[in-house]
């Protein structure tokens, strides 16, 4: 991805799941987000994604795949030199992320991470 800000540009990032009780997903009425991205250069919240209605599967388990955008962001340098920037001896950095997803009880999923991804600094 090229670095940047404001959707300049995107990852598609797909996954599979499998939860025990089939108690995924708060509906679509809900304001509840239920997939969490951490960029884990930072250890910060780098977005989140609300999971679309899933039938209750009245206890029984459930099996899907999703497919999230994950836009752009900006290479994070050493030597306190500012991010979003291009400087000639950092042309990329790499970025990875770790995802998660909450169920309606509250109990998050294991915590998968992400290959790791090339930013284009320049």
């Amino acid at each position: 991805m090229n670095q940047g800000d404001l959707n300049q540009d995107s990852v598609l990032l797909s996954f599979s799941f499998k939860d025990g009780d089939g108690d995924l997903g708060q509906g679509s009425s809900s304001p509840v987000r239920d997939i969490s991205v951490i960029d884990v250069r930072t250890g910060l919240l780098s977005d989140q994604f609300k999971l679309p209605d899933i039938p209750d599967a009245k206890g029984k388990p459930v099996t899907g795949d999703f497919t999230i955008r994950l836009f752009t962001t900006c290479c994070i340098f050493p030597l306190m030199i500012p991010p979003c920037t291009a400087p000639p001896q950092f042309p990329y950095d790499t970025i990875i992320y770790e995802v998660f997803i909450k169920d309606r009880a509250g109990h998050e999923s294991n915590h998968v991470r992400t290959p790791e991804l090339v930013l284009n600094c320049k």
